[in-house]
């Protein structure tokens, strides 16, 4: 009898609402490797609800919710009584789900809490697993701080040990680039189990998006663009832009840096600009916008402003504009110094606003920057080459069944 395609549980630390709000709810829909997997079974364990949603035949998303009964003071101290019980519930539930759906391979999207559930699951059901990483984690701690998902209970060494475990323990570990690699080698991982798997990129629905100035009419037509599109953050180093445009000032005055997006730091730069006369005319907040009107600022951009990226990075790039980036993470493996743009220490203002001037004064090398960082993120990132990629590694698991 003809051979069944294999099928996958990914267990992601995110909720269907927030991915909705987002626009990259369609990751989801990739999941399934052009066809490789009959079925792909989504999993998110901290969702907003309980809930089951099928999508089609081959997708289907299980969401559990964290209940709290308490008032809001009591939060925290009820969170932590009923976790054992709510994680115990979990593992149960996945393994069910698991089970029903016939599944051959789990995922988890990080080692910690998720890595954690998803290693249970494996222990339990005898399922290979593989654990992806798609951040510095030690450096995602550095500027964001406490409370979020790779800290256990705010605390950042217990959780580098507990992801440590995890890597050890999981049949394969997928850093998502190179730089992560080493990463995972000296948090545990089994050197002979690390796999890089590039993030893919369908670049036909970007190129379909036309540069289109009009589109940001807010923007003056003798302004120079420098744009910046993801979360208003500490770890992207959004709080630098107005020390940058003051000092990017003293070059010229014809410039304006576009955001687009929302965040934390969204109410700061908003008082910045309400109280600063310099900002006024220079820093321009859009909110969040759909993914096409993102890509369009992109393109219709002088330079785009990339301080820390993951998948804003790649996107940058593709736009065929140069990029001017902090030389942290894995940000040296498209921005190279005058070949695709600019690549700054760590903090460094100055050197940015120095870095925007001369690409500003210089439009024909600008532009061959512009052309170079497409081709090379097309060379890497094409969503064909890294599915290609991630089907090897998925063979590699299913032969450890």
């Amino acid at each position: 009898c003809k051979m069944r395609k294999p099928r996958i549980m990914f267990i992601v630390p995110a909720d269907y609402k927030g991915l909705k709000e987002k626009h990259v709810e369609s990751a989801i829909f990739e999941r399934d490797e052009g066809g490789y997997f009959e079925r792909v079974v989504s999993t998110h364990p901290l969702g907003l609800e309980d809930k089951r949603t099928e999508f089609n035949s081959v997708h289907v998303l299980h969401e559990t919710h964290l209940k709290f009964r308490s008032s809001d003071n009591l939060k925290k101290i009820w969170a932590t009584l009923i976790l054992p019980f709510f994680f115990v519930s979990v593992v149960r539930k996945l393994i069910r789900i698991a089970k029903e759906e016939r599944v051959d391979i789990i995922r988890a999207t990080d080692p910690h809490w998720i890595g954690l559930i998803a290693l249970c699951v494996k222990k339990i059901s005898g399922l290979p697993l593989c654990v992806s990483l798609h951040s510095d984690y030690d450096q995602r701690f550095k500027l964001k701080g406490s409370g979020h998902s790779f800290t256990f209970f705010g605390f950042r060494y217990p959780a580098v040990l507990l992801s440590r475990f995890i890597m050890s323990q999981a049949d394969m570990v997928m850093p998502i680039r190179e730089s992560l690699a080493q990463w995972a080698i000296n948090n545990g991982a089994k050197p002979d189990a690390v796999r890089v798997i590039p993030h893919g990129i369908d670049f036909s629905k970007y190129d379909a998006i036309n540069e289109d100035r009009d589109r940001h009419q807010r923007i003056e037509n003798d302004k120079k663009i420098i744009s910046f599109v993801g979360r208003l953050s500490k770890e992207n180093y959004v709080h630098h832009f107005p020390e940058i445009i003051e000092k990017l000032l003293t070059k010229r005055d014809n410039f304006s840096i576009v955001l687009a997006g929302d965040g934390e730091l969204r109410t700061f730069l908003e008082e910045q600009i309400k109280n600063s006369p310099f900002l006024k005319d220079h820093l321009m907040l859009l909110g969040f916008q759909d993914q096409a009107t993102c890509f369009s600022l992109r393109k219709a951009s002088d330079i785009c402003l990339c301080l820390m990226g993951g998948f804003s990075l790649i996107e940058a790039c593709a736009a065929a504009r140069p990029v001017v980036a902090y030389a942290v993470e894995w940000h040296s493996e498209l921005v190279i110094n005058n070949v695709t743009g600019f690549l700054i220490d760590e903090n460094d203002t100055d050197q940015v606003a120095l870095a925007i001037d001369q690409l500003l004064s210089d439009q024909a090398a600008a532009i061959i920057m512009g052309k170079k960082a497409s081709e090379l993120v097309r060379k890497k990132y094409d969503l064909r080459i890294t599915s290609e990629i991630k089907i090897e590694c998925y063979k590699e698991l299913l032969r450890k069944k």
